[in-house]
This record gives C-alpha cells, structure tokens and sequence, in this order.
C-alpha cells in the first residue's frame, strides 16, 4: 500500500501500482458476483496523505518549540501583578484576574497570558471558566510540575456543577457551536471527484478570492444514502454527509475552479448536493501550555446505572480543555493533577482499585478545528468511570475536526479513550499515544463515517479501536431512524501495538441473533467469536497495516445477522441479515508480526514518511517580504498580508467595525457586533412605525428589546439627520424560526431610495449582530425601512451608521489623512491625539462600540466600563473636527510671527533710546560717542 515510489494522488493523479491499486474484491456483493455500482463497488485500494494534519499543516513547529516563533516577542501579562493581581496560593479566585488578562492582551492584538508558579484556583460562571475569543492568545505556566490551575465547581451558594460548563474555551466572539457554517458565495461542485484532489469544479468563482476561508460540505440525500445501503435507517436532508474547512489557493476562473490547501478526504459527488462556500474564519494562533489542570471531585461517586443522579446531572458535559473554530493552535505539555481537595478522598472504583480523582469528566474537545496540535500531554483519573450519562467519560474527542494532530500523550484510568465524531472528522492524526487502565469501552468513531483518519503507532494496553458499523437505534423490530451507521471509511491503522483486553468487545460483535440460545448457521455470517486489539468493518476499503506486541490478533467483518425479517418474506431467518452488508473486508498486512513488541515495522510511521516527501517536494520558501514590520508579507512564515504598508492591517489583527478590511479575511467588517458609529435603536425618538408592531421574544436584542411585525403592509422606520458624508450602514435584528428570509431594508437620502437590502432574518447566525447594509453618501435626512411583505415575522431592533474616512495625502496636522490608522506618519515627532469624534443627529446616540460582540473597548477605565472620552480619542476612522489642537504648521507660522514681532520691538526700542541721546548732546560729545561705540 506504501511502495517506495508512492507519491499523493493530489500531486500526480491515481497510478495504477504507485498510489492506487486495482482489487477485484472491491467489485463483488455478498453473493461473490460481479458488481459496477452500488455499496459493494469500490473497485481501487489508496491512502490518502495525511502529512497536513497539525499546526500550520505540519510545515512548522508549534511556537513552543520553535525559536522564532512570534511567541518569543509577543507581550506577556503576568497574572500576579498589577491590575490582575493573583495570588497563586490556591485559595484565592483567579478566574477574574486570570480572565481581565486574556481580555487585555486580546485588545492590544495578542500576547502571552503568564502564570508564573504556583497553584490558581478559578470559579464557575456562565459557560466558561476561562474563555478565549481573539486570535494570537497563548496561556502559558512554568511546567506542568510547577504552574497549576484548580477548578473549583462550587458556585457561591455551595452547588456543585460544570454542567455544560469548559475549564479554558477558545471560542470566537459572538459564536455559538457552530463556526463552519456557510456565509455567503454559495456554488455549487459540478463534477464527480473519486479521489483525493486539490482542484474543486464549481459553477462559479465569481466573488471568491485566494486567501479566502471556505467550506466543501456534502448531505444526505437519497443517492448518498442508497449508496451506502443504509436507505430507512439514515433520514434525507437531516445531516451533513461531510464538512471540510479549506483555504483558497489559487482560482482559475476561465475554467471555474478553485485550487484549495489540502486535499478532498473521500469521494464527492453532484449527487450528494455539494456545495462551496465562504465561511467564517474562525481564530488563529491559541495556545495552551506549560501547565497542569485538576477538578475538585464531585462529593458522590459516579453511579453504574442511575441516568438520573445528581452526579450526572452535575457532570454532563464538561469538559476541561475545548477548542471551538480554531485554526493552527497548539496544546503542549499539559498534563492533569490531584487538587489537596481530592486528597484522602479516593473513588471506589473496583477495576483496578480506588485512585485519586484528578478531572471530573472529559478532557479535550475539538470542534470546527483544522491544523491543531496536541502534544506531549498526560490526562489520568477521571471520575465518570461507567456507562450511565451517553456522551461522558470520553478522554479526547475530534467532533467535525480537520486535521488535527494529537502525538506523544497518554490517557489512564478514563471511560473511554478517543471518539471521532461525524461526517467531516478527517484528515487527523494521532500518533505514539497510549492508552490504558480504561473503564468501559474502546476508542471508536462516532456516529457516522468520519473518514480518512490515521491511526499511527498507538499502544493500546487493555483497550482497542473500532471502526466499524454502529447500529445504535436500527436494532429494533422493524429498525428505526438514526445518525449513527458507518463508523469510518478509508481510515488507516498503522504499526499498532497490543496487550490482552480488560474491557470486552462491544455485544453487537457476537451476539445471539436469532435468539435460540444456540451459535448456530443464523451466526455464521461474521459474528465474532474473538477479540481483537482493531475492529475494523469499514465502509468501502479500510486498512490495517502492522500489528505487534503479546496480543496483536484484529476483527475484520461486517455486521452480523439479525432476528427480524429484513427481506420482509413473513418469517425471520438466516436470509435477514442487517444491512448494511459490508464488502469487500478491510485490506490487513502485517498482522502479529513482532510479538515481542519491538515494533519494526518501515517506515516505522506513516505520518513521519509522508511530512517527509511532501516538505522535500515543496519549493524553498521566498525570502521575506514585509513592507511596514508587521511580521505579514510575501514568504513571510506568518503568511502573507492584505496590506503591506500598513502594521495595523494584516492576518494576525483583529477585525474592528471601521469599514477596512483589518484582519484580511472576508473583506471588512465581517462578524461586526459593535462599531464607532451612531445608532438608532427601537427605543429612541427617531424610531417609528406603521401598522402592528409587538414586543418581540428573540434574545440579544440591542438594548434590551426589540419589536415584530407579521402583518403584510406594516413599515418600521428609523429617521436621523447625519452630518454630510459617506457612510457604512447597519442593521441589528434578533431570531426567531419564522423570522423572514428575504426582509427588505431601504435606505433613502431624504427622499431619494439609494438601495433595498434584502437580508435573511431567520439565519440564526445573523441574529443579535451588526450585519452591514452598504455604504452610502449621506447629506440629507437619512432614513432606513423596514417593510413586511408577508406574514413571516419581521424583526426592528436597531440600526447604525458608521462614518468613513475619505483618504486624502497625509499631511502634519495630527488626524489620519490618508486612511490608515496612522496619524502623521513620516512627520518626525507627531502632535498630540487630536479631538472627539463626530456627533449625531436627531433621534439616535452617539455608539462606542470599537471591536465585536461582546469584546471590551481596548479603552478602558479601572472599572472596567467604557471611558466615552479615551474611546473618542482613539475613533481613527471618523473624520475628526478642525477645532482640536494645532498641528506642527500653524505651530511654527504662529511662533515665527512672535519671532518678528518680538525682534521689531526690540529694534523700535534700541532707535527711540539712540534718538533721545542724541537730542541731548553737543556735537562733539556726539561724536565722541558714536567713536566709542565704533
């Protein structure tokens, strides 16, 4: 499967022999014909090239060991000083300190958040215990021997929960869960793609461009899923079929396509409705490391059956460490400890004896991630250690994640080791990791076909992997719907080390099927009568490539028969068998052949032999380009930069609501919430409506509360006179499920209709954010409507304004003339900031609002609370009044203009008194003098 000569099929295309090989197997149905279609058609063996996975697709080194990564220059904010002032004593309540830190260095564009030594007790509040929002943040200890974070799950009134509640949340602001959903410039893929490629055809590369975040996300559809013989079992339209996060390359518009970064993770066809579209771009560059993190334990011990104790109820759902649309971070060298509250307090666990607990429920958790690595990392002692509460005790889970790479970590005493979950995790790697002393059951995948994984040299001490079909609610008699199925498809395992099983292989592996008691013909069908440290049942071709160590038997078998009459002839027996019928069996090479446990397999990893022809193949990187010293620019290793004249703008920046591009992904504005403009809220004077206008249920109204219409013909207006000039527009508006999805905004001038926007109101990732209109030149009363042309639900809750800088040449006069973010650049020593921001007319207030939902102002008060002043001073964007300070020009004309009047005086003066001496004496005492003076 590796030959010598192997090179990615992405690269030079499917060769027959080289990547791809030709297996008669994979053109045969359980009854040994000859098939050319259908869910027993998969006539090629390949594997993919997993070498992408990890921080900056593997072709750097995480910033933590890299020398020249920008984390060496970065700020740093000391938890333990002044204004955060922790005391590492794990006593007091850092979460505040801890967390005014990460906002702090958020707002000047980045840095590290430093815990020096000690012990850091944090709270519960809201969701998270500490959460990060903004790119370029990293949380970084003395050691995990030396810097530990406490959790404390005790709320002020003594209840015990982290239910739904994460220790450290890396989450971007105003996001909800689901990051990678579609935003604008859907196309449609028009060609069938049956192997890995990096070329996408689409209908149109109209309004994409290179640099651009995008999503490739197929769905189940009736061929989608008729091919994967799961037809009444998977319900059309209800999931997605897969979900790649992708960055443009390049775009070839005379042929329609789109070359992307990484390669496409399992056959894609028009079939399966596949769409391309822009996506939200996430955050970049969030690390954690050099620490360690405990829980205090849950005073009660984790039930073997009971769903509905209060431990349950405490612990569902918590994780310790989860990461949510992030790009390209890290977590390094973590590991868990014991909190002294845990002491003498062990579980009673009868497995391998009481331990002391160290975290509660899971550990690590990746959703809507893509080139994350996790590494050098030990979780051990998890207190959920039994069944009860689906969805707890799972030690790392990949929940639609792209590839991430997990490395040189071990999981002990934990319910479960790894899950991947759902179509879209793919393209992961996790590499020389160990697993041991698990509870209950195996690392698996989750739910439905997460595909092209691989599995490198992982030594599984009392556990196994399954990949294989999971039948969880289509057992019934008939089977009912579900999202489970197919666990995975073109996954690979690759040099996997074992020991005998402590935990048993699940039941749907050998069971009775047709209940006589008996392991008869009805069972023959490839129940399992064995255990194996891989169980491997994969959709299409799978692979299992080296097996070693005192127990290295696997599993390869498709699901076994069931008692229940599947062929619908009026009786149950042998024929019924439980489809999917999986063929052709998973490719196996290798199997036990070091027993002991040397491991010698070549390449020893797959993932290592990869990295290593695909960065051999890569040109040598351009010299650096980086125009203003941002650290961006041509061949720059933090990337490239939308504009290289100006640090303020580029890749690593956060974008503010100012109408440029700042952070250089999706144009300006994207994800705005708030913005330095004036606003005109439902409640001000220049609100008004026609028609019946009701109180509206939605959550995160502006200010509190908004209002509805579903009567056709009803108007909601918002009316402000502007000072003159251009202009951005705004509209904030709440969700509910029947919001209209095509509400029209117009936008008038006084009486002249410059536009109509139309917006969609039920996208719940639209709702309670400012979302942009337009810019538009104003110079008369400025009017916004609303109109309900239906009985949807119209929602009115605010609308704003923010004004633009028209760019001029710069000159010396303390504003920013030329638009970029820089006053008086190249003027020598610059003049003081200048005046306050522009006002507002009539019926709308003055906003304050320079960054995203939720985000403090980089202008602060002690307090905390927006200082309206230092906010103004720092309004960059707006064109700012004449009558502040004086620039250096009227300066120096000003102080040369005293220079001669003081130097005319002093002249007039000197003659008046020559003059009076002069009238005063005789001829020759004037001469006299006037020789003397000579």
């Amino acid at each position: 499967m590796f030959p010598t000569n192997w090179q990615p099929i992405d690269k030079i295309g499917p060769v027959n022999g080289t990547n791809i090989f030709y297996d008669p197997e994979g053109t045969k149905d359980e009854n040994g014909n000859t098939v050319t279609s259908g869910p027993n058609y998969h006539p090629y063996r390949f594997l993919h090239d997993f070498s992408y996975a990890g921080y900056k697709r593997g072709e750097q080194p995480i910033p933590p060991e890299d020398p020249n990564a920008w984390t060496k220059t970065a700020n740093v904010y000391d938890v333990t000083r002044s204004p955060y002032n922790c005391i590492a004593n794990g006593t007091m309540d850092c979460k505040a300190g801890i967390q005014r830190a990460i906002t702090d260095a958020e707002n000047a564009g980045g840095g590290i958040v430093y815990l020096p030594q000690g012990e850091y007790r944090i709270t519960a509040s809201g969701s998270s215990f500490l959460r990060i929002q903004k790119s370029r943040i990293v949380l970084r200890g003395d050691g995990p021997d030396k810097t530990k974070i406490k959790v404390d799950p005790y709320l002020a009134n003594g209840t015990f929960t982290v239910n739904s509640k994460i220790a450290i949340h890396a989450e971007p602001t105003g996001e909800s869960d689901y990051g990678w959903s579609v935003v604008s410039n859907q196309v449609a893929i028009i060609q069938d793609l049956p192997f890995p490629t990096k070329v996408i055809p689409v209908s149109s590369v109209n309004g994409f461009a290179i640099g651009d975040p995008i999503i490739i996300e197929g769905y189940w559809t009736n061929a989608y899923i008729a091919e994967h013989d799961m037809t009444g079992i998977w319900q059309p339209g209800s999931r997605q079929a897969y979900t790649w996060r992708r960055t443009i390359q390049e775009i070839n518009p005379s042929t329609n396509e789109i070359i992307i970064d990484v390669p496409t993770r399992y056959r894609v066809k028009t079939t399966d409705g596949t769409i391309v579209a822009k996506t939200k771009p996430g955050i970049a560059e969030i690390g954690v490391e050099h620490l360690a993190l405990g829980e205090i334990r849950h005073p009660d011990e984790w039930p073997d059956t009971d769903t509905t104790a209060p431990i349950v109820q405490a612990l569902d759902k918590h994780y310790l460490i989860a990461y949510k649309n992030v790009r390209d971070g890290w977590i390094y060298d973590v590991q868990s400890y014991r909190p002294q509250d845990n002491a003498n307090r062990p579980t009673d666990d009868i497995k391998y004896g009481p331990y002391d607990v160290e975290v509660l429920n899971a550990m690590v958790y990746f959703k809507h991630t893509q080139f994350i690595t996790l590494k050098n990392f030990y979780f051990k002692n998890m207190q959920v250690d039994d069944n009860p509460g689906g969805g707890n005790g799972y030690g790392i889970t990949l929940f639609v994640a792209n590839d991430v790479l997990i490395q040189d970590g071990t999981l002990q005493k934990v319910k479960k080791g790894y899950a991947l979950n759902r179509g879209g995790s793919s393209g992961n790697v996790i590499k020389d990791i160990v697993v041991k002393e698990v509870f209950t059951t195996q690392n698996d995948f989750h739910s439905y076909l997460s595909t092209a994984n691989l599995i490198d040299n992982n030594d599984l001490q009392g556990t196994y992997w399954e990949a294989a079909v999971r039948p969880l609610g289509a057992l019934g008699n008939p089977p009912s719907t579900t999202d489970h199925g197919h666990g995975t498809s073109q996954t690979v395992f690759w040099n996997t080390k074992g020991t005998r099983l402590t935990i048993p292989v699940l039941d749907w592996w050998n069971r009775d099927n047709d209940n006589d008691n008996l392991k008869d013909n009805c069972e023959s069908h490839g129940a399992i009568s064995d255990e194996g440290i891989i169980v491997s049942n994969q959709f299409g071709w799978g692979y299992v490539i080296g097996t070693y160590g005192t127990f290295s038997d696997i599993v390869t078998s498709r699901m076994p028969d069931r008692a229940s009459d599947f062929d619908r002839d009026g009786t149950i027996g042998c024929n019924d068998i439980w489809h999917p019928y999986i063929l052709p069996r998973d490719w196996i090479e290798g199997i036990g052949y070091d027993a002991q446990g040397f491991g010698s397999l070549e390449p020893r990893s797959l993932y290592e032999a990869q990295l290593a022809l695909r960065l051999a193949s890569l040109p040598p990187p351009p010299p650096c380009t980086d125009g203003d010293g941002d650290g961006y620019g041509l061949g720059c290793p933090s990337g490239g930069d939308c504009n290289d004249s100006n640090k303020n703008i580029n890749p690593g920046s956060q974008e503010i609501c100012d109408g440029v591009d700042n952070n250089c992904v999706n144009g300006a504005d994207e994800g705005c919430n708030t913005f330095s403009g004036i606003v005109v809220d439902n409640n001000d004077s220049g609100f008004s409506t026609l028609g019946t206008w009701t109180l509206s249920g939605g959550d995160n109204a502006y200010k509190g509360d908004s209002v509805y219409s579903r009567n056709r013909g009803s108007n909601a207006t918002w009316s402000i006179t502007l000072p003159e000039g251009k202009y951005q527009a705004y509209a904030w508006w709440t969700y509910w499920p029947t919001r209209a999805q095509n509400a029209p905004y117009s936008i008038y001038n006084g009486n002249a209709l410059l536009a109509v926007m139309r917006v969609n109101q039920r996208d719940a990732a639209l709702n309670g954010t400012w979302n942009s209109l337009g810019n538009y030149t104003f110079n008369q009363t400025t009017k916004i409507v609303l109109s309900a042309e239906s009985n949807d639900s119209y929602n009115a809750d605010a609308v704003g304004f923010l004004k633009l800088c028209v760019p001029v040449q710069e000159v010396c006069d303390g504003i920013d003339n030329d638009c970029n973010r820089q006053v008086d650049e190249g003027c020598g020593t610059p003049p003081g900031p200048g005046g306050g921001g522009g006002g507002g007319g009539g019926g709308g207030s003055q906003g304050n609002f320079s960054g995203k939902k939720n985000m403090s102002n980089s202008a602060q008060n002690t307090t905390g609370e927006e200082d309206p002043k230092e906010s103004e001073e720092n309004t960059s964007l707006e064109e700012l009044p004449q009558d502040g300070p004086q620039s250096n020009v009227q300066k120096k004309f000003y102080s040369f203009i005293s220079f001669l009047i003081v130097i005319t005086l002093i002249i007039v003066g000197a003659v008046i008194v020559l003059a009076h001496r002069f009238l005063k004496k005789k001829p020759g005492e004037v001469q006299t003098t006037a020789q003397n003076s000579t």
